[in-house]
């Protein structure tokens, strides 16, 4: 898309305007010709009415090449409706535009016109919003105040030649999550791994399911899954994304949260209108931090707490995209919350077999010489995959910094003792080590305690 050639010409038209402003309450139909050598490239956007294309070059052109408005500066005080052009002058000079702006192009003062203008191209259904070239509005468009922001993505795609991806900010708590692991680099017990196949297919499908009569249910795919830390949960929503070609973004919900009232719910409503229209997974990661039990209305904080549930239950029913939800504690999750996902299901703790191939896996560089890793992983219940990736890079650590020949060599003695290390370092007791040196009949198990 020549976007140069398309501000030049949107220019022309403020200035066949701001010329013709005594005439302007007579609306006159803006002549195709102008733009139509573009307009395939506008229908790849998914758009290609004439107005839908001003409201977007509006918008394109403030971030663009805001200087395009100057002109209406020069009239604000000779015109003699300066309001009726509309936009809002901002701190650093620039006149940016709003839907009033739009409708003084479009329509002049032609009430009929302006009102369709607006229920046809500038609801949020509309192509504009649906196909991400207009930034949401806050507020509704009828009251023609609402400022014209062209999206990020679409004006990196077509000025940047180049995706956006949207960071981490105080006004949009979440961000983009992406992990290098595959399925292969993933060992899971066997019924979690059957699980999340099923979850990829639903992912897969279930635009087609919603689009039956027959099988419609809640709109989007919601899946719950729940478990303890390191069990691959997190890891999991990466590589689903990844699979199925979406950004996982992943949202901070100590920033959702708030103390002070209607904030909570003006962060969700944020990230929610936000993410409506794109092609994201919504990832709530710790969700029982704001997902708990609603409580008996006996204070006003409990009257607050449930009102922010029950507008995260409106707009996850509402929501028509991917999320997921994963917890620790799947106790503390609201009844109503857990009926909201087509799936859900435990991340259960590896089983020992799991176990020792997590471990194989981590340790494919060491050698372990007479070193009863089966045993371990019977033994030690609590190092799940996360645990034992993270001692796996302690060791590595050790390895580097000794540099020997025998670096990456374990004994017995050396193997329990580095894992005792690991464990204090860790801030975890290590009285299981000590039992299974003694054991063993490791002569070290007195030692190892030291």
């Amino acid at each position: 898309m020549n976007i140069i050639k398309q501000l030049l010409w949107l220019e022309e038209l403020l200035k066949s305007k701001v010329d013709k402003l005594e005439e302007i309450i007579n609306y006159v139909e803006i002549p195709q010709s102008i733009y139509i050598e573009d307009l395939e490239e506008w229908q790849k956007e998914g758009i290609s009415e004439p107005e839908e294309i001003i409201i977007a070059l509006l918008a394109l052109a403030y971030a663009f090449n805001p200087s395009i408005f100057d002109r209406f500066k020069s009239i604000e005080k000779s015109s003699p409706e300066p309001s009726l052009h509309g936009g809002i002058n901002q701190e650093d000079g620039t006149f940016s535009p709003t839907v009033r702006t739009a409708l003084f192009l479009l329509a002049g003062k032609q009430h009929l016109e302006r009102i369709q203008i607006i229920n046809n191209f500038l609801q949020k259904e509309s192509p504009l919003f649906k196909n991400n070239i207009l930034k949401p509005f806050s507020k509704n468009p009828a009251m023609e105040d609402c400022a014209l922001e062209i999206s990020p993505e679409f004006y990196f795609r077509v000025v940047m030649n180049r995706k956006y991806y949207y960071t981490y900010s105080s006004s949009f708590p979440a961000s983009l999550y992406q992990t290098d692991e595959t399925w292969d680099d993933l060992v899971l017990n066997p019924s979690v791994r059957d699980c999340l196949m099923d979850v990829k297919a639903w992912m897969k499908h279930y635009p087609e399911l919603n689009n039956n009569p027959q099988y419609k249910g809640s709109k989007g795919f919601k899946a719950l899954f729940w478990g303890e830390s390191g069990t691959g949960k997190t890891v999991s929503v990466g590589i689903l994304g990844k699979e199925v070609g979406r950004d996982v973004y992943r949202i901070d919900l100590s920033q959702i949260v708030s103390k002070y009232v209607g904030e909570t719910e003006k962060n969700l409503k944020y990230v929610f209108d936000l993410a409506q229209n794109k092609d994201w997974i919504l990832f709530f990661d710790e969700g029982d931090a704001l997902l708990g039990k609603r409580t008996d209305n006996k204070s006003a904080n409990d009257r607050y707490g449930n009102q922010e549930i029950a507008y995260l239950l409106q707009r996850m029913e509402d929501f028509d995209g991917i999320l997921f939800l994963c917890t620790n504690k799947k106790d503390n999750l609201d009844e109503a919350f857990k009926r909201r996902f087509q799936l859900r299901f435990e991340f259960s703790q590896p089983y020992p077999t799991i176990r020792y191939e997590i471990w194989a896996k981590a340790f494919e560089e060491f050698f372990f010489n007479n070193v009863p890793i089966e045993y371990v992983a019977d033994k030690l219940k609590d190092m799940n995959g996360a645990w034992i990736k993270s001692f796996a890079r302690f060791c590595k650590v050790q390895a580097l910094e000794d540099s020997s020949e025998n670096a990456y060599v374990f004994d017995r003695e050396k193997f329990f003792r580095t894992l005792r290390n690991f464990y204090i370092v860790q801030g975890k007791g290590y009285h299981d080590i000590t039992a299974m040196c003694k054991e063993l009949n490791l002569p070290m198990w007195k030692d190892i305690i030291m």
